[in-house]
């Protein structure tokens, strides 16, 4: 099929696959956009308000496998320069997330896809196996710093790394809508204003302060994410990106419906002879 040879045309698919699974604007959740977002140097909030409005919790449990996504994002160690912490509670909700990931129609539909791009060999547990992989094996960011990150945790969860030339804490990652609004709603993501000129209701760039346990709150210039899309989706079209084109791509041109074009991104980290995930994110 045509849609084969593009990686916005699978995209498109996956949108498609999506439709019975994701929250849609307005009656799944609402948006408060207010204001653009002030310059990094002012320091300055636009914004009085959350960015979210509202979510529909109960279809957003019902969803498939958001509960199992939702149940990981509490597991991980923000700081880069800190060991992540392995237990056994944390190594099962991964498992029960993989398998939950790995029985959609968007993991099943990518798959064939990466076959037919011989991007993976023609075996579904092998390829079950190298998506828990990619995104889960923890690793160091420096030859002797500690396993302190994941392509999973950078991408969907977000992370602290202290910026040698700014000497201060900056955030990283973070690009997915679930764990803004979960932190949003538990007070520790403010809302600083929204970036650049075009906002939609399911996709936007957003500037936020994210605080922890220490007294200093980072910020993060501006992250670009989907809003209402399932997990499955998300894990699906980064997966195909990062396979499909050897772990580094850049690819524009991505739609969703009628929001875009944006820019989908991945880059790799090699750790012990594997390629793993780094980053994989939208850009407007």
């Amino acid at each position: 099929a045509s849609e084969l040879e593009t990686l916005s045309a699978v995209v498109g698919r996956l949108w498609q696959l999506d439709a019975p699974y994701r929250l849609e604007p307005g009656t799944g959740y609402r948006l408060n956009m207010q204001n653009r977002a002030a310059s990094l140097q002012s320091g300055k909030d636009t914004s009085s308000s959350g960015l979210f409005e509202f979510v529909d919790q109960r279809k957003l449990l019902s969803a498939r496998c958001a509960s199992e996504f939702l149940a990981l994002l509490d597991n991980y160690e923000r700081d880069t320069s800190k060991a992540e912490k392995s237990t056994a509670q944390g190594h099962t909700e991964e498992s029960s997330f993989a398998k939950c990931l790995m029985s959609t129609p968007h993991m099943k539909y990518v798959y064939n896809v990466l076959v037919q791009w011989k991007a993976v060999p023609a075996d579904y547990a092998a390829f079950a196996r190298q998506v828990s992989t990619i995104w889960f094996t923890v690793y160091g960011l420096s030859s002797h710093g500690p396993a302190a990150s994941s392509g999973f945790e950078h991408t969907f969860v977000g992370e602290e790394k202290f910026d040698n030339k700014a000497k201060e804490s900056t955030i990283i990652g973070l690009h997915n809508w679930l764990q803004f609004w979960r932190e949003e709603a538990a007070g520790r993501i403010n809302y600083l204003g929204f970036v650049g000129d075009r906002q939609a209701d399911s996709l936007v760039s957003v500037r936020f302060a994210w605080q922890d346990a220490d007294p200093d709150v980072e910020t993060k210039s501006v992250s670009t994410f989907l809003v209402g899309s399932s997990p499955p989706f998300e894990m699906a079209m980064l997966t195909c990106a990062f396979l499909g084109f050897g772990g580094e791509a850049k690819v524009p041109g991505i739609y969703f419906g009628r929001e875009g074009p944006v820019e989908l991104v991945a880059y790799s980290w090699n750790s012990h002879g594997k390629t793993l995930v780094r980053t994989a994110y939208l850009q407007q």
